[in-house]
């Protein structure tokens, strides 16, 4: 099924895994505490551990999702909902901020499994899970054989299905002579994102 979904996307130019290896050396790419159960990926590629739900998060700091707190309020309220609460409210949120771009990744544990959301498996996103994929491994070498599931929400939530070895190894992305690797960024939490300055996306 892998090779079926992504074709020629299942090689890496060893120029781009060289390019890879320094990222994650730098100080532009870090795994957190290597150790999350959950994260947010922003369109932009930054990695954000989550360390209650991922709904906390952007309420914890609204404008690292381009949200104000006024506009996530409005969403209780038209439902009815107290802050917080994993309602209707959440739903539209979660729903918003995934076709935006961002990917939503959890793990569960009763299955022994990632579950990653996307809204549709672009390249740029392709590239963005792809990077998480890989400092996760290097930080959690015993994940290797841990199954991941990728749903893409806006094509009638089809999927497909890797371990976490086979997706850091095949790639998931283009070739770097095609579109080269983005430094990517982990970052502790959603606060150090704003120092980020990430850009308002449009509804």
């Amino acid at each position: 099924m892998f090779n079926n979904a992504f074709g020629d996307l299942a090689k890496i130019h060893r120029s781009g895994q060289r390019q890879l290896e320094e990222m994650i050396s730098s100080s532009r790419f870090y795994p957190a505490n290597g150790h999350a159960d959950a994260y947010w990926i922003s369109p932009a590629g930054q990695i954000l551990p989550v360390k209650l739900t991922h709904i906390r998060e952007v309420l914890d700091a609204p404008e690292a999702y381009s949200f104000s707190i006024e506009e996530l309020h409005a969403y209780y309220k038209k439902y009815k909902e107290p802050i917080g609460f994993e309602g209707k409210a959440r739903q539209e949120i979660m729903t918003i901020l995934i076709g935006r771009g961002w990917v939503r990744l959890r793990y569960i544990r009763k299955e022994s499994r990632w579950s990653i959301e996307c809204s549709v498996l672009r390249k740029r996103v392709k590239e963005n899970i792809w990077a998480w994929a890989v400092g996760h491994l290097q930080a959690n070498k015993q994940s290797r054989y841990d199954i991941v599931r990728i749903t893409e929400l806006d094509r009638d939530c089809r999927f497909i299905e890797m371990t976490l070895e086979e997706m850091a190894g095949s790639g998931l992305i283009a070739s770097s002579k095609q579109s080269g690797i983005s430094p990517l960024v982990w970052v502790t939490c959603s606060a150090e994102f704003l120092d980020l300055a990430p850009v308002r996306l449009k509804k």
